[in-house]
């Protein structure tokens, strides 16, 4: 009996210990980080989950929100720095896990929204190309890349067949190609703000206040999901 319970003291001993452990990683990590700081970080994760869910749902690519995606690569930048320095001063417990996962999980939303936006540009590259706005929707990389593609897309279909095509049908090389985002196609979006009445086209119009979701044509929100008092889910 008293070596089961010397045992079992040892045990909640460790337990206690590694606990208590726990609670020095956590407090060494909260006090490393203002109030201040935590609140910014998490209004940029907030803003970027806004627009990647905006570029997810939008059929046409929406401006490059440069500002929100130089700050989110910035916390990310720290949040890494910070694990890296958990893990030098051999800290154990979860945190490091939790901070980790965090960080994977804002990293995977950012890569994302890249990704979305270049299958756009793969899709609607002469539509994007010929917009007069293009310098604003897209960022210099992606201009690179879209110029690119259209050109390798161009030089493929040129040997391809496009050669081939007689004279009086040279049309098809070029606008008749050319593919458009569906403008009309439905979405949904959540008010963050008091709109007013939105006319929804066919459905009329609608009284739209801060929290409501609703239904609609693209076409007929556009001008206010770029206002920001809307975003679509």
């Amino acid at each position: 009996d008293y070596q089961a319970s010397s045992s079992q003291e040892k045990k909640q001993g460790g337990t206690q210990k590694s606990d208590a452990k726990l609670d020095v990683d956590v407090d060494a990590l909260l006090s490393s980080m203002s109030d201040d700081d935590e609140e910014e970080s998490e209004t940029i994760v907030d803003e970027l989950r806004k627009i990647w869910l905006n570029e997810k749902g939008a059929p046409e690519i929406l401006k490059y929100e440069a500002r929100v995606m130089k700050r989110v690569e910035e916390e990310l930048e720290t949040q890494k720095a910070h694990i890296e320095r958990l893990n030098e001063e051999k800290h154990t417990g979860g945190i490091i896990r939790i901070l980790q996962m965090e960080y994977d999980r804002v990293n995977y939303i950012r890569k994302d929204y890249l990704r979305i936006r270049l299958r756009k540009i793969q899709k609607f590259d002469i539509d994007i190309l010929s917009s007069d706005d293009v310098e604003n929707l897209l960022n210099k990389a992606e201009i690179d890349f879209a110029s690119g593609y259209l050109d390798l897309r161009e030089k493929h279909f040129g040997k391809s067949f496009l050669h081939h095509i007689p004279d009086n049908y040279d049309s098809l090389t070029e606008k008749n190609m050319e593919v458009k985002p569906n403008m009309d196609e439905y979405v949904f979006f959540k008010a963050t703000a008091d709109v007013g009445t939105v006319n929804l086209g066919e459905s009329g119009d609608a009284e739209i206040n801060e929290g409501d979701i609703v239904v609609a044509s693209y076409v007929h929100i556009k001008d206010i999901l770029s206002s920001g008092m809307v975003h679509l889910i």
